[in-house]
């Protein structure tokens, strides 16, 4: 099923067609309600009770339905420049007084325009009796039906962000889950597995010590791909520990080739990031570039001042021909692989923060990936 997009949802829900012609009729509603109180709250005016009343149509419907909307735009101002989700208490009390203010500025101008129209005589008649009741009456109703709307309001930014949130941590999870089929795939596949135990065989008659290191660095990043790869979020000291297991493998497999500089801040060790995104652009480094002696790749990771990761290496030969044991459907693969994951990187960094994952290419080519000072509990879970 298609998942779609918060910020999809919530322009469809904004432009409905239903929405305009809705408030028309809610804001008419509450005017007409209104007029009608003030006209005939007193026992004496009942008997000549008109629900066609011409000063409620021309008075106060017409000034509720342009009250209402002055009063929806600017609170969906306010939503922009004073974020509910920041400043709750704050939007809530300047949304309610600016409302009441701008009901306060129609009030007084429609019976600016009444008192010209020369219209007015019926409401003269009822104001001079009861005109500090009904002043204090019509202040209590709209402060009671504005604080309604702004709880309204409120209430419906707390549904959305709400819904929205669920769509985010929907979405984050299906990616999740999609990198840690693709992860699995990629470190069981019969080209991975191949290079692996020939490398073992290899070492097995020249060096039993360094065998048995390898195997346990080859079953250690295997077991790290099984018990991480469904968090969303994990410490940047447990990525490093799996790179460097991920790392060693490549460094005995490429003697003399490959070259891996490690040079991260301490104080970062503590802070966040998606599982395998270290892992997933070093395998990028290596397979986009050609290894071979003379041909060094250095692949430095390392943090900025700005609590960034940096994956760099410089550029050798770009692969032109497969390696030895891929066939031509998989070699295709692996560069749809790359693509893929860095895709992947970019997507899930996009529901953690607001950040973007940055590239630069010039002599080297660089990744920086953000790095999150706390995980937060709406993405402190494992992935079902």
């Amino acid at each position: 099923m298609d998942i779609k997009k918060p910020e999809e949802f919530k322009v469809k829900m904004d432009s409905s067609i239903y929405r305009i012609p809705l408030s028309v009729v809610m804001f008419a509603a509450i005017g007409y309600l209104i007029g009608i109180y003030l006209l005939y709250n007193d026992t004496a005016r009942t008997g000549s009770f008109n629900y066609l009343n011409i000063y409620l149509l021309i008075l106060f419907v017409p000034t509720a339905i342009i009250t209402g909307f002055c009063c929806d735009f600017i609170l969906l101002k306010l939503n922009k420049l004073i974020p509910w989700k920041r400043f709750m208490l704050a939007r809530f009390t300047i949304g309610y007084l600016a409302s009441f203010i701008v009901v306060a500025i129609n009030i007084l101008a429609a019976n600016a325009i009444f008192q010209l129209s020369n219209a007015n005589q019926y409401l003269n008649y009822q104001l001079t009796e009861v005109e500090i009741q009904l002043l204090l009456k019509l202040i209590v109703i709209l402060t009671f039906i504005l604080f309604v709307y702004n709880l309204l309001h409120l209430t419906l930014y707390s549904y959305g962000s709400f819904f929205n949130n669920s769509l985010k941590i929907k979405k984050t999870k299906r990616e999740q889950m999609d990198l840690h089929i693709q992860a699995l795939k990629n470190q069981l596949t019969p080209h991975y597995l191949f290079n692996n135990l020939n490398t073992i065989s290899t070492l097995l008659i020249s060096d039993k010590k360094l065998t048995d290191k390898y195997i346990r660095n080859f079953v250690n990043s295997c077991r790290f791909i099984m018990d991480n790869s469904r968090n969303v979020l994990i410490s940047l000291d447990q990525e490093l520990e799996f790179v460097k297991s991920y790392l060693f493998l490549m460094e005995i497999r490429f003697a003399n080739m490959l070259k891996i500089e490690i040079e991260v801040s301490e104080s970062l060790k503590t802070w966040y990031l998606p599982p395998l995104s270290v892992q997933i652009l070093v395998e990028n480094a290596i397979k986009h570039n050609t290894l071979k002696s003379g041909n060094l790749l250095v692949i430095k990771i390392y943090s900025d001042k700005k609590n960034y990761l940096v994956v760099e290496n410089n550029l050798t030969e770009t692969p032109k021909s497969k390696n030895l044991g891929e066939t031509e459907i998989e070699n295709e693969t692996k560069t749809e692989r790359i693509k893929i994951g860095l895709k992947n990187i970019k997507s899930r960094y996009s529901y953690l923060t607001q950040k973007e994952v940055r590239l630069e290419k010039t002599d080297k080519f660089l990744v920086k990936i953000p790095l999150l000072k706390t995980r937060s509990k709406v993405y402190d879970t494992k992935i079902a």
